[in-house]
């Protein structure tokens, strides 16, 4: 049943995601999805989030982090998917493409997200 979560989903993506959260095991379980979904993450500390960002190293498409109001300067050119528990809207309204994950959350919620936020429409 687990596999059938991924399999609406193409295997091939040209853009990375960094992934930027503070609780390890939460971190591991969104990047293990995220990976199985066919998204290439890169894990990161905040300032070398924010460094990866700045640089524009690769070609960063989505920030997924529990910690947006960090990220603020690079609002206007990246996508965020924050997820969180009790969500702080003050900082998600800074990013015009921005979408909000609640924990708990199932995996397909995430992948739906990250997809609707990397979609072109968005």
């Amino acid at each position: 049943a687990t596999t059938e979560i991924y399999t609406s989903f193409p295997t091939r993506r040209s853009s990375d995601l960094i992934l930027v959260v503070e609780d390890p095991l939460v971190r591991r379980l969104i990047d293990g999805i995220l990976t199985r979904g066919g998204y290439s993450v890169v894990e990161a500390e905040p300032r070398r989030a924010l460094q990866l960002l700045q640089d524009g190293m690769g070609e960063i498409a989505l920030l997924v982090t529990n910690a947006p109001e960090l990220f603020l300067d690079s609002a206007q050119t990246v996508a965020l998917l924050y997820v969180t528990s009790f969500a702080q809207p003050q900082w998600a309204r800074k990013f015009p493409r921005c979408r909000i994950l609640s924990k708990p959350f199932p995996p397909q919620k995430l992948l739906v997200l990250a997809e609707e936020l990397l979609s072109p429409a968005v």
